[in-house]
């Protein structure tokens, strides 16, 4: 089947799943899927990408992709289990080590000095924010909008089943914001810029970190400075699950009411990076 065909039939099956599930689907397909599958290609592929250090996550990624391959092809999964010979993820690549804020600290001052706006606005939005990749890639420009109170907001589509939030865009980032127009980007690639990025402005990295370090890091500098509640809302995670985390009945979310915007203003307060970005 030509490569023109699965697109216009993952199009068709991925109808009611989000364009980033799409893009992402089909940039693996036409990176890794030249060819018909056999088990023992299939297999062979899987040990050559270990082989080449590509993570675990990312390869029970691939194995999905060419799984959705033969679905597509209506040819039967050549393995008696549904999940036969699905790549088991390390847990150190799950436990994402922080990134420490000198390390933060250097990478935004090459990308003020880089002057390009596409690298200056992913990494404001992941260092003020600490968004995940797919919620960074998520953004549209339409997220972007002025309230009746004159203030900017930008809206997070959040993963992981998180809340989604609008947030206060800090005067700090808001030119790099408004002027970004948020193309699409696949995951693979903003795994590798964040490698670049690490590069080039000088960061020896631990092979597991990436842009979830950076949320890890925010995340704690946090907690060592408001109230646990205020954090688990800016960090958009569920309040259900911090309850359960505390052993508190899981109503205590739907008792915290208080305004995002007046969360948001508490912690740039003490946002550890936020003073990086000004002049």
């Amino acid at each position: 089947m030509m490569l023109e065909e699965w697109e216009k039939r993952l199009a068709l099956d991925f109808e009611n799943k989000s364009p980033l599930s799409k893009t992402t689907y089909a940039s693996v397909m036409r990176k890794f899927c030249p060819k018909e599958w056999t088990k023992w290609e299939v297999l062979s592929f899987l040990k050559e990408l270990k082989d080449r250090n590509y993570s675990s996550s990312y390869r029970r990624f691939c194995y999905y992709v060419i799984k959705k391959r033969f679905e597509l092809e209506d040819k039967p999964w050549p393995f008696t289990s549904a999940r036969g010979n699905l790549p088991v993820v390390d847990v150190s690549e799950v436990n994402t080590p922080v990134l420490d804020s000198k390390s933060i600290a250097q990478i935004v001052a090459w990308a003020k000095e880089s002057q390009d706006i596409q690298i200056q606005t992913i990494v404001s939005l992941s260092t003020i924010y600490g968004l995940r990749r797919t919620e960074i890639l998520r953004i549209e420009k339409n997220d972007i909008e002025q309230d009746s109170q004159g203030d900017w907001l930008i809206l997070i589509k959040t993963a992981k089943g998180g809340e989604r939030r609008k947030h206060l865009v800090p005067n700090e980032i808001l030119d790099l914001v408004k002027e970004y127009t948020f193309p699409s980007l696949s995951l693979v690639w903003l795994s590798q810029l964040f490698n670049k990025i690490c590069k080039w402005s000088g960061i020896v990295k631990d092979k597991r970190q990436g842009w979830h370090s950076i949320r890890r890091s925010l995340a704690t500098e946090l907690e060592m400075k408001v109230p646990l509640m205020l954090v688990w809302d800016f960090m958009r995670w569920k309040k259900s699950a911090l309850a359960s985390a505390m052993g508190l009945s899981p109503m205590l979310g739907t008792y915290f009411h208080k305004e995002p915007k007046e969360i948001d203003r508490e912690i740039f307060k003490i946002h550890p990076f936020l003073p990086f970005w000004r002049d």
